[in-house]
């Protein structure tokens, strides 16, 4: 990642899912904005912890959808630093419970 004058800059404005499930298992995380899709253990109802995948993956949430989900719910920040602060929270997952091989379920 690269800062610049406290501003986040990147050339790629994707934010590249490796389908690892753990945002999924740890909706709590991320404060109340998921807590409509809380199967009441901290994980997705739509969640199969058998294949990691979401189960409505095509027609989920607006707020599941990085990309589509920022104008939103998001856009208080600007688009860049909304990417950014994406891939510190799924660092943030990967470094508190494991990459998605430590943790299949």
């Amino acid at each position: 990642m690269l800062f610049k004058n406290n501003e986040y800059v990147d050339n790629q404005c994707t934010f590249n899912c490796d389908k690892c499930g753990l945002c999924c298992q740890h909706l709590r995380d991320f404060g109340d904005l998921y807590h409509d899709l809380d199967d009441g253990t901290g994980c997705c109802r739509y969640y199969d912890s058998r294949t990691r995948l979401c189960r409505i993956y095509e027609i989920r949430p607006l707020k599941c959808r990085v990309e589509e989900g920022y104008s939103t719910y998001f856009n208080s920040i600007s688009f860049s630093e909304y990417l950014a602060k994406t891939r510190l929270g799924c660092m943030f997952l990967k470094e508190k419970y494991g990459s998605h091989e430590q943790n299949k379920v």
